[in-house]
């Protein structure tokens, strides 16, 4: 299975080879080792697809946290833009109350000037001590009061924006923690699925090139089935008894077998259909009355004889043959053929004419 555009592809291959065995019997081998080797890697392509798809839904959840923590993180910039800007308006205030201090100096200055002015006018030093004692007390702590007030203030709210800021510069930590934790399994993660597609794409090569090799094998066996049931050529047939004349072909028209063509029940003539080696042999058996001889004829012309001789033996069936391996072309043409007449006995059958192809030479 391949993650993107492409569809998960599973290949299946099926192989049947049926071996011929004697008497029309048939056998199915048991599963090849390639076969074995095939399934092993349709498991590991379907391990490695389930692999894959657990990597991709944790890359995904982690993809979906990391984009969850940027958010975060852009509200958290925005709460400390707006804690800076307040920090800005509290220092345009303590900067107001420098002022309104400084305003503040100059109305006591001003004071001064008018407690001078009231001593230089007071008419007893006891009426000035006093004033001036009363003026001077409730200066003092008009200005110890604001004083106070400010401070408080001023402590409160720079107290409050350090622990904003403090919490801030902690989330905003916090955030980049994470936020380097998810790349770094990220990049493992993309490591991972990198890994797991190579392993995805070698075990598909390997399958596609066991499934070549396998199909490769699969040809050559049925052509080798092929060819071993269109290239054998044989036969064995049986003849009739009787009286045959001299130089008269002997019939053979009982077929025990026959693959590949060429052989004429009829005439008792073989055509030879493929060019190859070929075993001719021919067993006889003549009647108690005589004796039979007969020859192997290819193309007209005699290749080996093959005598049942009575000799001085009467009442007795006796039997003859013979052997012999040519190379035959198509076209050529055998038969047995009788040298003298001589009845010819044939039951079971007992005279027997065959012909095999024992290698082809196309």
């Amino acid at each position: 299975m391949f993650w993107g555009s492409s569809l998960p592809v599973f290949v299946c291959i099926i192989l049947q080879s049926n071996g011929l065995l004697f008497h029309g019997q048939s056998n199915i081998s048991a599963p090849s080792t390639e076969q074995k080797d095939h399934d092993i890697y349709m498991k590991q392509l379907l391990h490695l697809e389930t692999t894959l798809n657990s990597v991709l839904s944790d890359f995904a959840s982690l993809k979906l946290e990391n984009q969850r923590l940027l958010q975060q993180q852009k509200l958290f910039e925005q709460q400390q833009t707006l804690l800076t800007a307040q920090i800005g308006a509290l220092n345009h205030t303590t900067t107001l109350l420098l002022s309104e201090n400084i305003a503040m100096k100059l109305k006591l200055d001003k004071l001064d000037s008018t407690i001078m002015y009231l001593q230089q006018n007071m008419t007893t030093p006891d009426d000035v001590r006093i004033l001036e004692k009363i003026i001077t007390f409730n200066l003092e702590q008009t200005i110890q009061e604001n004083k106070q007030e400010f401070i408080k203030n001023i402590s409160g709210i720079i107290k409050e924006l350090q622990w904003k800021d403090h919490s801030i510069l902690l989330l905003l930590s916090d955030v980049d923690n994470k936020t380097k934790n998810v790349d770094n399994r990220t990049k493992t993660l993309e490591y991972s699925v990198t890994h797991l597609k190579n392993q995805q794409l070698l075990t598909k090569n390997n399958i596609q090139n066991m499934s070549q090799s396998l199909g490769l094998d699969v040809t050559k066996l049925k052509d080798s089935f092929l060819k071993l049931q269109t290239g054998t050529v044989a036969f064995s047939a049986g003849a009739n008894g009787g009286l045959y004349n001299a130089q008269e072909r002997v019939s053979f028209p009982l077929i025990l077998y026959a693959v590949g063509g060429g052989y004429d029940k009829t005439t008792g003539v073989f055509t030879v259909p493929q060019n190859g080696l070929y075993i001719i042999s021919c067993n006889i058996m003549a009647d108690y009355r005589g004796q039979f001889w007969a020859k192997i004829m290819i193309n007209g012309m005699a290749k080996a004889g093959v005598m049942a001789y009575l000799g001085s033996s009467n009442h007795t069936y006796q039997t003859g043959s013979n052997l012999i391996v040519q190379h035959l072309q198509v076209n050529d043409r055998v038969w047995v053929q009788t040298v003298y007449s001589g009845h010819l006995y044939s039951n079971y059958p007992d005279t027997i004419f065959t012909v095999v192809m024992i290698k082809s030479l196309e």
